[in-house]
C-alpha cells in the first residue's frame, strides 16, 4: 500500500489532454480520498520532458497551490480548477518532434495527526518500516501526450501572386565566362587552365539553354488564393503564355522550417520541410486556368511558432512537364496561417 491507495485521483487538461505552448492551459482535478484527512496545503506541480533531436532534462515548469488549511472526508468528492502556462522550449525541441512526456503531481502537505494516521495504516499493511521514513503524501501520473492543442485550425490570407520566370540570367552568365575564357585564352592571360572555367561557363549556359525550353516557356504565373472553409482553400493558377506546350503538373505546398546559425563569424542557413500536402496531378492538356482545392495540413505544424532567427513558411510547388520532353518547377510563397 502506498499513499495513492489512499487518495484517489481524476484529472483532465482542457483542449482535449493537449498543451498550448507559450499560453494558459487550464486542467481539473477531482480528489476522492478513501480515509478522512486533514491538510496544510495541497500542491499541483507539473514537470515536462520535450523529445526531440535529444531528450531535454527535466524541469519543473509550473507549481500552484489548489486547497489549504482544509479537510477531505471520507469518500467525498472535491473538484479543483486551475491554469498552468506551459513557457519556452527546451533547447532540445527542434520544430518537428511535438511529443512531450508529463508528470503532474499532486502534493499533500498533512497535518501531524492525519499524517502519523497514514504512516501507521501503511506500516500495518506492508511491515515495511522504511515506507514510514519514504512516506511524504506525493501522488504521481506519467503521460505521454501532444504538446499542441489538437483542436487546430488553419487558414490563409487570400492572395493575388504574379510569378515572373527570367529564364535568360544563367545563359547569359554562361555565355559572358566563355567569351572571358576565350579573351584570356587568346590574349597568352589564361594558356594552361583555360578549360576549367570555359567546361564551367558550357554548363551554364547549357543549364540556362534548358530552363528557356522548359518553364522559361511560360514566362509570368499568376497564383491566386482563397480560403473556402477551415478544411481546404481553392488554389488557382493563371498561365500568361505557353499553356499548350504543357503536357501535364503536380501542385502541392509544403511547410519550410528556416533556422539562421549566426554564431560564429559567418552565418548559414538550415531549412527543413516539416510538412507536405497532398499532390494533385493534372494529366490532360493544361488549360490557360487551373483551379484546384487544397486541404489545410492534416496534423499540427508550429507555423506561429515565433523566435529570433527562427521561421516557418508555407509555399506552393507546381511541376510542369512540357511536350518537349522538358520540365520544371515553379514556387511561390504563400499565406497560411493557424487560426488556433
Amino acid at each position: 500500500m502506498a499513499i495513492k491507495d489512499y487518495i484517489n485521483v481524476f484529472y483532465s487538461f482542457g483542449n482535449n489532454n493537449g498543451f498550448s505552448i507559450n499560453a494558459m492551459n487550464s486542467f481539473d482535478i477531482s480528489i476522492n480520498p478513501q480515509l478522512d484527512m486533514t491538510f496544510n496545503r495541497v500542491i499541483c506541480s507539473l514537470q515536462y520532458q520535450i523529445v526531440g533531436k535529444a531528450i531535454s532534462n527535466k524541469s519543473k515548469i509550473s507549481s500552484l497551490t489548489i486547497d489549504q488549511n482544509g479537510s477531505w472526508k471520507k469518500k467525498n468528492n472535491y473538484n479543483y480548477t486551475g491554469k498552468f502556462e506551459l513557457g519556452d522550449l527546451p533547447p532540445s525541441y527542434d520544430g518537428r518532434n511535438l511529443q512531450i512526456i508529463w508528470w503532474l503531481y499532486l502534493d499533500v502537505e498533512f497535518n501531524e495527526e492525519s499524517k502519523s494516521r497514514i504512516q501507521n495504516l501503511l506500516l500495518k499493511d506492508v511491515f515495511i518500516f522504511s515506507l514510514i521514513k519514504s512516506f511524504d503524501g506525493k501522488h504521481q501520473n506519467k503521460n505521454v501526450i501532444s504538446l499542441t492543442n489538437p483542436n487546430y485550425e488553419y487558414a490563409i490570407n487570400d492572395f493575388d501572386k504574379v510569378y515572373k520566370i527570367d529564364p535568360y540570367l544563367y545563359f547569359i552568365i554562361g555565355i559572358f565566362i566563355m567569351i572571358i575564357t576565350m579573351v584570356l585564352y587568346f590574349g597568352d592571360i589564361l594558356k594552361k587552365y583555360f578549360w576549367i572555367p570555359a567546361i564551367a561557363g558550357i554548363g551554364i549556359a547549357g543549364y540556362g539553354q534548358y530552363k528557356i525550353n522548359s518553364i522559361g516557356l511560360l514566362k509570368e504565373i499568376r497564383f491566386k488564393g482563397t480560403h473556402i472553409d477551415n478544411e481546404k482553400f481553392n488554389l488557382e493558377i493563371a498561365i500568361l503564355k505557353n499553356e499548350k506546350k504543357i503536357s501535364s503538373a503536380k501542385i502541392r505546398y509544403k511547410t519550410i522550417e528556416e533556422v539562421i546559425d549566426d554564431r560564429g563569424t559567418t552565418s548559414t542557413t538550415y531549412k527543413e520541410n516539416i510538412y507536405n500536402s497532398e499532390t494533385k496531378t493534372i494529366n490532360h492538356p493544361v488549360a490557360k486556368v487551373l483551379s484546384t482545392e487544397l486541404r489545410y495540413p492534416s496534423r499540427n505544424i508550429p507555423i506561429d511558432f515565433s523566435r529570433t532567427n527562427v521561421r516557418f513558411y508555407s509555399q506552393i510547388e507546381v511541376s510542369f512537364q512540357f511536350k518537349n520532353n522538358t520540365s520544371g518547377v515553379i514556387k511561390q510563397v504563400f499565406p497560411l496561417t493557424k487560426i488556433s
